[in-house]
């Protein structure tokens, strides 16, 4: 993630953890599902963006 939004590792991580959290997923199951095409990476970008709490 960070490769594909050019950020760091710990932005991209931050940004996943913002997503997850909220919606009570376990990191791994995240990636899982990103991997998997089951969830868009660039709604993660989108949705954490703004958001103050994800940061």
């Amino acid at each position: 993630m960070a490769e594909r939004w050019q950020v760091s590792v710990d932005e991209a991580f931050a940004r996943l953890r913002g997503h997850a959290r909220p919606r009570q997923l376990r990191l791994t199951d995240l990636a899982r599902r990103v991997i998997a095409g089951d969830i868009d990476a660039e709604a993660i970008w989108r949705n954490t963006e703004t958001d103050p709490a994800s940061h």
